[in-house]
């Protein structure tokens, strides 16, 4: 059995002890699945995939559009860890004369498909997103970012935790952080 499966099977045992112990558990849960990502990399269940492997500068000025207000919101949360200029603006309209780059972030709902997991063969659902990469000055898209949540995550409430993490990777490597 691997390691990693190992753990799994252990901290579910523990958890599922406590519950029937009646242990209030909820502190105790968010330990065990805090330790369980430790074991298994939230890395896993997402690919982050960029067509340029440049960086580009922390100083530029960052334009984040798109359709979903949510899905620019949380991308603009993920690159303010790297880019000194973040902001918002309306998808289709003109971006501020200014240098930098405008990145439009959108869910790929045509290419929703389905993957197999490899560990245990089940069929599942993969959310896919793509950011393409605009130089103001030149009008021009010049590069691409995309992303595929794979797999929901044992450990993540919900897939806007997951996305969270992915577009936090896809900024760092905008950013040539990773």
């Amino acid at each position: 059995m691997k390691i990693r499966s190992l753990a799994i099977v252990i901290i579910c045992a523990m958890a599922s002890g406590c519950a029937n112990i009646g242990i209030d558990n909820s502190a105790l849960s968010s330990r065990f699945a805090q330790q369980a990502m430790n074991v298994v990399p939230v890395a896993s269940y997402y690919d982050v995939g960029r067509e340029q492997h440049y960086p580009l500068s922390s100083e530029a000025n960052m334009y984040v559009a798109g359709e979903d207000d949510q899905l620019v919101a949380q991308f603009i949360a993920a690159l303010e860890h790297h880019f000194q200029y973040v902001s918002a603006v309306d998808e289709g309209r003109a971006v501020p004369a200014h240098t930098g780059f405008v990145l439009n972030v959108k869910a790929m709902d045509g290419e929703r498909n389905q993957s197999v997991d490899s560990e245990s063969g089940a069929v599942q659902d993969a959310q896919r997103f793509r950011v393409t990469v605009s130089d103001i000055d030149r009008g021009q898209v010049f590069d691409s970012v995309t992303i595929k949540l794979k797999r929901q995550s044992l450990w993540l409430n919900d897939s806007t935790e997951l996305r969270d993490h992915a577009f936090k990777d896809a900024a760092a490597k905008l950013a040539g952080d990773s």
